[in-house]
């Protein structure tokens, strides 16, 4: 199956490589003494591989294939680097033909069972293919439908027909006009086209009559009933003010990024830790992305490959704003008294608390990039916006995670977030209050 559903260049290498092995086990000589040197002239030599051009065109069964070259005769041939192949193939492939083995893969059903296998979604394979690759589709197609119209010619014939001149102007109109598969479908059901494919060498009225069938099909196409549905379901251009918004958005995230750590890069004389480092270097290069790299191409639009990119940029800055989060949560662990010390809250917790928020914006812009097609209008699926429920949510909870772990009493207090103290904290503004009660009692009074 695999030889059957190769194009005609896999179709030939299979041939070569099965008849190397063949040349091989005739040959007495090792790859000491040149066999292999010997062996490229006579398998890529011009007479050769058109030798196997033609097997590649006639034969669709392997079985057929590996019986042609066992054959004594045919293998003297290419050890003679193909001098004489015509005379001798034109023979033994009008025989081959006759071959059970060649007749079953030659029936309409196993042609179009070829097909499938090769094509398992046609319609994005045609529309992908340039027009030598759609011809080769056309040509595909048509043969098992002239098969089952009851003619009388094989399978060989019929495909070397489907490549003369009336059936090659039609086809190649069909592929330069037309590009949905299944407008072309119902255009090779035309029998007018099926007469003109299949009998290339018909004495007709006029010379030109293949000419105007072709400019009958292909007229007015784009009105075509299926013609106008593919086009219609084709994904629409991408809006330019959209995707320049998307540039602009990714650029403002990352100059507020680099903004705010910016502001807490404070000079502290080399004892600074390599994770706060590290943490600025990434956002440095997400900026420096933003603004140099993440451009339209030359159509205009964000690619795949560059929307990756971003993400991937978006990616590694949150992991070093993670990375600086863990790296402070290892210190409050080992040293508990740090985290509320009033010395540490000059430098370390505006750090701390800018670094949380940083967090979260660029998580959230993450996950709108990751649901975003640049250029193209959102549009929320019930999936979309529970995706974003979820991640909302979690979201807040490590947000109030980091708060609750790593930001000090004294900044707590400042943000009105009592509600997130922990027992650590509890104690100390218990002590606080305390102190300040008993600062707040009058002179002379009892204390």
């Amino acid at each position: 199956m695999e030889y059957a559903a190769a194009d005609l260049n896999g179709r030939k290498q299979l041939l070569a490589l099965y008849a190397t092995i063949q040349l091989y086990g005739r040959s007495e000589e090792t790859a000491q003494n040149g066999f292999w040197d010997r062996l490229d002239g006579q398998l890529f030599s011009k007479d050769t591989q058109a030798l196997f051009t033609r097997m590649a065109e006639r034969t669709n069964s392997w079985d057929t294939c590996k019986d042609l070259l066992h054959d004594e005769g045919l293998l003297a041939v290419i050890e003679k680097k193909g001098v004489g192949w015509e005379a001798y193939a034109g023979k033994r492939l009008d025989e081959a033909a006759q071959l059970p083995a060649e007749k079953a893969v030659q029936t309409p059903e196993a042609l179009l069972a070829v097909f499938d296998k090769k094509y398992p979604k046609p319609e994005e394979a045609y529309y992908q293919k340039d027009i030598n690759g759609r011809m080769e589709m056309l040509q595909e197609y048509l043969l098992p439908l002239l098969l089952k119209s009851g003619t009388e010619q094989d399978a060989g014939t019929l495909r070397e027909n489907i490549q003369k001149v009336p059936g090659e102007i039609i086809l190649k109109s069909i592929a330069r006009s037309a590009r949905g598969w299944e407008t072309c479908k119902e255009l090779l059901n035309d029998q007018e086209l099926q007469f003109h494919a299949a009998n290339p060498d018909a004495k007709l009225k006029r010379g030109d009559e293949y000419m105007e069938c072709a400019d009958r099909l292909i007229r007015d196409i784009k009105n075509h009933p299926k013609e106008k549905a593919f086009l219609d379901a084709l994904p629409k251009p991408s809006d330019p003010a959209l995707v320049r918004q998307n540039i602009n958005a990714a650029r403002a995230m990352a100059e507020e990024l680099f903004n705010d750590i910016e502001q807490v890069d404070f000079n502290l004389l080399g004892s600074g830790s390599k994770e706060f480092d590290a943490m600025k270097k990434s956002v440095k290069e997400f900026k420096q992305f933003a603004f140099e790299k993440y451009r339209v191409d030359r159509n205009g639009e964000i690619s795949p490959a560059m929307q990756k990119k971003l993400l991937e940029k978006t990616q590694n800055s949150l992991e070093s704003i993670k990375t600086y989060l863990d790296y402070k949560q290892e210190q409050f662990d080992k040293d508990p008294a740090r985290r509320n010390a009033a010395g540490r809250q000059k430098h370390e917790q505006p750090r701390i608390l800018k670094s949380i928020g940083m967090f979260e914006k660029l998580s959230r812009f993450y996950l709108q990039q990751s649901m975003t097609k640049p250029g193209w209008e959102y549009k929320p699926t019930e999936e979309t916006e529970q995706k974003k429920s979820a991640f909302e949510q979690k979201l807040q909870s490590a947000k109030t995670d980091y708060t609750t772990k790593l930001a000090s009493r004294q900044s707590k207090e400042k943000l009105g977030q009592q509600d997130l103290f922990n027992e650590q904290d509890r104690k100390e503004a218990a002590k606080e209050q305390a102190k300040q009660k008993k600062a707040e009692v009058p002179k002379g009074m009892k204390k």
